[in-house]
């Protein structure tokens, strides 16, 4: 009987030693790691609410549609969303512009003079469709109804402020109200 005492403490012994807790069995998952925020964005608040846009499509050949300019168009284009899930975000296009003879700081307004750069920028409040589409406007809201000062060109990367009102892109009766805005995008030559 002895034998059999010491056989099955043994047993038992073992059958707990093999046994292990369930944090053995699952162990603990590696941390996510946190993406770097990006040093490119566009952001504003838009009537109070803080909108950063660091976001560029997942895609080959995205940063073409984030920041590009093209001397044959005379056209900068800097754009950015607020997640790949979210597409609330900016849009802002400056055409006539000669980039490399371009003198700084620089003044925008909404004005739709064809001897100088012209500006056009818009806020998305989802897809980017019309209704979405909050849209600076000269000839509705006045020459003076929205300001950019582009501030700084070092290398392709270009900086600057903004602010104003912009209106509904289906709907000219509907307005945001945009202040603090600022933009560092570094821009993709074609």
């Amino acid at each position: 009987m002895k034998n059999f005492t010491t056989v099955a403490l043994l047993f038992i012994i073992m059958a707990f030693a093999g046994c292990s807790s369930s944090d053995d069995n699952n162990p603990t998952p590696a941390p996510t790691p946190t993406p770097t925020p990006s040093p490119y964005f566009i952001e504003g608040k838009v009537d109070g609410v803080m909108y950063r846009a660091q976001y560029t499509c997942g895609y080959t050949g995205c940063a073409q549609a984030t920041g590009n300019y093209s001397p044959f168009m005379e056209r900068l284009t800097m754009q950015r969303t607020m997640s790949a899930s979210n597409p609330i975000g900016w849009d802002i296009m400056i055409t006539q512009l000669l980039l490399d003879s371009w003198v700084l700081p620089d003044t925008l307004d909404a004005s739709d003079y064809f001897s100088d750069e012209h500006l056009n920028l818009s806020f998305y409040t989802g897809n980017w469709e019309s209704d979405n589409n909050y849209l600076m406007d000269g000839v509705v809201l006045g020459d003076n109804s929205f300001q950019m000062i582009v501030t700084s060109k070092t290398g392709d990367v270009i900086e600057g402020t903004f602010s104003g009102e912009l209106r509904n892109g289906s709907d000219s009766n509907l307005t945001k109200t945009v202040t603090n805005g600022k933009f560092k995008i570094k821009i993709i030559r074609l």
